[in-house]
């Protein structure tokens, strides 16, 4: 029979027919297994997902981490976004099937219906370059079996053939002899072997093939594997098992019986992952994992058509085709479903396995340690259930409670409760249970095989969804709101009392406390709820939430269900709009690190239960029983590139370094990442060098248009973020476009010797004109320097009569002043204030005035003499006082009297006056002023300040103010100008100097007001550092005159009536008035308004009447 199969392999000349021959000779060999009951994590690409036929071939990877498959299509390329199919024709103008493919540096060897060949890729395409030329063109070829790369020669591997390439053309085609078949090619080191059936283990010498090993081992079973290993050169052998070979000796590797048994039934495909685990298929097609180290088997796929190849990415995982699909097994993932595709609603954990049942409630699942699944049917649809004493459980259901022996299977009858919430079995007596009905709540003992209800507890009115019972209380979690505590008579269950609630109202638990399930961990009491999880302290009578840190704080987060294992926490969380899952790992008391880097790999899940057993955490969840194993090691921070699968202008591929004309101003990107794993969950972020600096936000969108930009250059870069938030490597492609022809170096270059040409036809015109202008004004300027001769003479003359009458007007001026001073004198020693005011100003005016005059004409002789300044500070204060009492200003000397200075008394005593006259003339009513001193650092002058609490002075008269004639305000007709020049001659003349600081300036110290300053020479001696001891102060006091009493008077009742705060109302008492008072009436009114209390008020009414 073997040697018709063998003759029939021979005559296949087509895919079909060649597939027809294996599918015999393997259902004539091997028989069904048992299908699995684990399964890894899973995706499965259908002919609709690729593009391409069910029918694939082979698969591998190439350039850059694409997967590349064989297809019967053409040429699948997967970039971890999208399935991209090429199809290629020969000839004959025939869809070329492929069936094996080799990447290899800038190429791909390929072999298919067209016979051998190689695609080459250009501007984003793939073209097909037939070898079957020549001689070689009618060669018949069955399916290939294999492509391999030895030195300098490529090898296309048949059943009957192999066809050796060099240098891109076919250089001798080997036969296989009658009764013998080609099996596949090894590259061992240095040396090609060949397995031949039929002849034994070949090895290639130059140009042809020689026996090195015709043992029967090798000449009748098929070598799927031979690869140099730590332990030797392993041989995998069709199914005659795992062979190492060691010293030119070969023994096969000692495995246990379940091994042996899977290898028994036949290898393809086997793959390394590393030194010890290796991954291969069946005839049948199934695919298992093997530890040579520890012998354990796997099953990590069960199939039911034949596995055409094998290949294990760079995350460690399997991807495997068969004659129906292409599927990706993450076998690297610590995560794998047992009972795929159920709904299951509730496990628990015993010493023996897991027990649950599904959202169909028709039967009890039993999984025990060798993950065998049982199943057991109970009367009525499952509510809840409970382990109990090995190998018990109760299960409670719509007909009743029944306890059933996972073991047998047998169940019997306990109680007709139909509406059972949830059962918890007493933690100090076991043969204690509690049981959670619509009812209420039922404490019963299990005797005989039979309950005895001990005690009720009834008007609950709240969902009991968890029971616990530690020594001293009886624990309720509720669906409705916190926790109930009762204390228990511990000689007596049925005696229940004192209950105490713990909920959010009452400030025990945080804002969420529905559904809270209890637990019994490491000797405490601890809660879970959507608020957070918890703990008791039983000396504190209180629940305290444990501090759960989380790198990303950007989403909700709250505990649905939780397991303990050790120090770390298994925490799921879900709401209708997201569900996490994540490690709480303890760092210190009452503080655990969320980690949920594994878990972001999983879909979304509904979870029913969180358990543990042997040290792994099940879930019951909507797709079936989730395990995940911590101990499972994984790199969750594997590098990994980002692809730039193509760059297009309007559907054209460009290479990079592209340069565009203007009119094609739009590119196209389209990327991708050759990190495989969950790669719907892979985000991009990208930005275009040259238009903006700034990443994009990431998103799955893996396509960007770019349209109507500037010409210039541009570096497109994008970068991806796996499932587990690491960025790959930078992708990048720089083009550039040019600019429009206006805007070209040629079009500029034109435009510059446009502008040339006419800026020199204007010179010429302009010069021109220039010139005939010149002969004009030569003759204009013969004619005008004669007029300005005669016109110079007549100003010589006016100059002098000029001259003449400005000293007469100074000469009249001096006199007329000198005149007018001593009329002043009885105007100055009046009795009535306000006349002896404005004599002594009038004076101030004339001698501010000569004085001016004689420091410009250097005639000033000064007397310098030692002076209190205090005293002299004082009597300026006793000449400006009417002035400051009418206005109502407080002055306030802060200069101590012990100062003395050297200086002329009698031209100080008027600098003093000048400036704090201005400050009394300038500052509002009610106002302040302030003399301070200060010593200057150099310890020979003293500083003396006049401050006052008015508008300051602007920015803009810091360098201009002590000119003549300056005022601040041109319209103010109150001062002359002189006052501070003279101030400014006078100190000069000293020694010293004189400043204002501005507005500004004054702002930056934190101060307002005017504040102006000059230094005079001082006693050494007299000065110390205690500048600010008030010698005088002047205070305001109000001179009402009888004419402003009646003036008053017909509007203070209006004004009793206000209140201090009506202060928009007491001004609008004096808007619309047709008078004007004396200057205290006027600052009396200013005051009014801004009183801080009602008496204050009062009393300024008080006041004038």
């Amino acid at each position: 029979m073997f040697q018709f199969l063998i003759k029939l392999v021979k005559c296949c000349t087509t895919p079909q027919t060649s597939k027809i021959c294996y599918l015999l000779l393997w259902s004539l060999a091997w028989a069904n297994i048992n299908a699995q009951n684990k399964v890894f994590l899973r995706n499965t690409f259908t002919e609709e997902a690729t593009g391409g036929s069910k029918f694939n071939f082979w698969i591998t990877e190439g350039e850059q981490g694409a997967l590349l498959v064989a297809n019967v299509r053409g040429l699948l390329v997967y970039q971890g976004q999208d399935w991209q199919l090429h199809a290629f024709k020969n000839q004959q103008g025939e869809v070329i099937s492929l069936q094996h493919l080799l990447p290899q540096k800038n190429k791909i060897w390929v072999a298919g219906s067209d016979g051998v060949g190689f695609l080459e890729k250009a501007a984003g395409k793939y073209t097909y370059h037939s070898l079957m030329t020549g001689q070689y063109a009618q060669e018949k070829l069955a399916v290939a079996n294999q492509i391999i790369s030895f030195q300098d020669q490529v090898f296309f591997v048949y059943v009957n053939k192999i066809i050796v390439v060099r240098q891109n053309k076919i250089t001798q085609i080997l036969k296989s002899p009658k009764g013998t078949l080609f099996g596949y090619l090894f590259q061992v080191e240095k040396d090609l072997y060949l397995s031949q059936y039929g002849k034994g283990l070949l090895v290639w010498e130059k140009d042809h093939f020689v026996l090195k090993n015709g043992a029967e081992l090798y000449r009748k079973g098929f070598v799927y594997l031979r690869q140099k290993n730590v332990r030797g050169i392993i041989n995998a052998i069709s199914t005659k098992g795992l062979w190492v070979e060691k010293n030119d000796t070969t023994t096969k590797i000692a495995l246990p019986t379940a091994a042996q048994q899977v290898l028994s039934k036949g290898v393809v495909h086997p793959r390394f992952i590393n030194q010890d685990e290796l991954v291969f298929g069946t005839f049948k097609g199934d695919a298992y994992w093997l530890n040579l180290k520890t012998g354990k088997i796997q099953q990590i796929f069960s199939g039911n058509s034949f596995i055409r190849s094998i290949y294990i990415d760079r995350q460690k995982n399997v991807w495997l085709v068969n004659d129906n699909n292409i599927h990706q097994i993450e076998i690297s993932s610590a995560f794998s479903l047992m009972l795929p595709r159920q709904h299951l609603l509730e496990v628990v954990s015993t010493k023996r396995g897991l027990l649950g049942y599904s959202l169909a409630a028709d039967s009890v699942f039993w999984i025990n340690e060798a993950e065998e699944i049982v199943k057991m049917h109970v009367p009525g649809r499952i509510q809840t259930i409970c382990a109990i004493q090995e190998p018990q459980l109760l299960v409670g259901t719509t007909q009743g409670i029944y306890l059933v022996d996972y073991t047998t299977q047998a169940h019997l009858k306990l109680l007709e409760f139909g509406n059972n919430r949830c059962m918890a079995q007493d933690a100090i007596q076991p043969d204690i249970f509690y049981l959670s009905t619509t009812r209420g709540i039922f404490v019963v003992r299990l005797e005989n095989r039979q309950f005895k209800i001990l005690a009720e507890i009834t008007n609950l009115e709240l969902n009991v969804i968890s029971i616990l019972r530690t020594q001293k209380h009886l624990w309720l979690g509720t669906g409705d709101s916190g926790v109930i505590r009762f204390d228990i008579d511990l000689d007596s269950l049925s005696v229940i009392t004192n209950k105490k609630i713990y909920n959010a109202p009452n400030g025990a638990l945080n804002k969420n406390d529905k559904t809270s399930f209890l637990h019994f961990w490491q000797g405490k009491v601890w809660v879970n709820n959507p608020g957070g999880i918890y703990t008791y302290s039983e000396q504190q009578d209180k629940f305290t939430p444990i501090q759960l840190q989380r790198a990303d704080t950007t989403q909700d987060f709250f505990s649905s269900l939780v397991a303990f294992q050790g120090d770390q926490i298994l925490v799921s969380g879900q709401s209708n709009t997201f569900s996490v899952m994540g490690m709480a790992h303890k760092t210190q008391k009452q503080s655990y690190t969320f980690v949920p880097t594994p878990f972001k790999r999983l879909p979304k899940y509904e979870f029913g239960a969180l358990v543990t057993f042997q040290g792994k955490f099940y879930a019951a969840t909507s797709k079936g029983l989730l395990c995940y194993d911590p101990k499972k090691p994984k790199n969750y921070q594997a590098s990994f590139q980002t692809l730039l699968s193509k760059a297009a202008q309007q559907g054209t591929f460009i290479a990079p370094g592209t340069i565009l004309d203007y009119a094609k101003n739009t590119v196209r990107f389209e990327f991708a990442s050759n990190y495989l794993e969950a790669p719907q969950k892979t985000q991009f972020a990208y930005h275009l060098e040259g238009l903006n600096q700034q990443w994009s936000v990431w998103s799955s969108e893996n396509k960007k248009e770019f349209n109507n930009l500037r010409e210039g250059k541009y570096t497109f870069k994008v970068k991806a973020r796996n499932v587990y938030g690491v960025e790959g490597k930078v992708a990048s492609f720089s083009f550039e476009i040019l600019p429009p022809w206006y805007r070209s170096r040629w079009a500029y270059g034109l435009y510059a010797i446009g502008a040339l040409l006419s800026i020199y036809g204007f010179f010429r015109i302009y010069t021109y004109r220039i010139r005939l202008r010149n002969r004009q004004l030569e003759q204009q300027v013969q004619t005008r320097t004669r007029e300005l001769n005669e016109t110079n003479e007549e100003l010589t003359t006016a100059n002098e009569q000029l001259k003449e009458l400005d000293e007469l007007k100074e000469s009249f001026s001096q006199m007329l002043i000198h005149d007018a001073r001593q009329p002043l004198i009885p105007i100055m020693t009046s009795t009535d204030p306000v006349v002896q005011d404005a004599g002594w100003r009038l004076k101030t005016f004339f001698d501010n005035f000569l004085e001016v005059q004689k420091f410009e004409a250097a005639e000033v002789q000064l007397y310098t003499q030692t002076v209190s300044l205090g005293a002299l500070v004082g009597e300026a204060l006793t000449q400006l006082r009417f002035s400051a009492t009418q206005k109502m200003i407080t002055i306030t000397n802060y200069i101590p009297a012990e100062i003395t200075v050297r200086v002329d008394e009698a031209y100080i005593l008027r600098v003093f006056t000048n400036l704090i006259g201005n400050a009394i003339k300038y500052i509002p009513a009610s106002g302040h002023i302030a003399l301070e001193a200060t010593p200057v650092t150099d310890q020979q002058f003293i500083k003396v300040w006049v401050k006052d609490n008015g508008t300051g002075v602007p920015d803009a008269l810091k360098n201009t103010i002590f000119d003549k004639f300056t005022r601040a305000n041109k319209a103010d007709k109150r001062s002359t100008g002189l006052g501070l020049t003279f101030c400014k001659m006078v100190v000069e003349a000293h020694g010293g100097h004189i400043g204002v600081l501005t507005q500004t300036e004054q702002q930056q110290i934190g101060e307002s007001g005017g504040a102006f300053w000059l230094t005079l020479p001082y006693e050494e001696k007299t000065v110390t550092a205690k500048s600010k001891e008030t010698s005088e102060t002047i205070s305001v006091q109000y001179r009402f005159t009888l004419e402003d009493k009646a003036l008053v008077k017909e509007v203070l009742p209006q004004l009793e009536r206000l209140e201090f705060c009506d202060s928009s109302d007491i001004a609008a008492v004096f808007d619309d008035r047709p008078w004007q008072g004396s200057e205290a009436l006027e600052a009396w009114i200013d005051a009014l308004p801004f009183m801080q209390n009602q008496q204050d008020y009062l009393n300024k009414l008080k006041e004038i009447t």
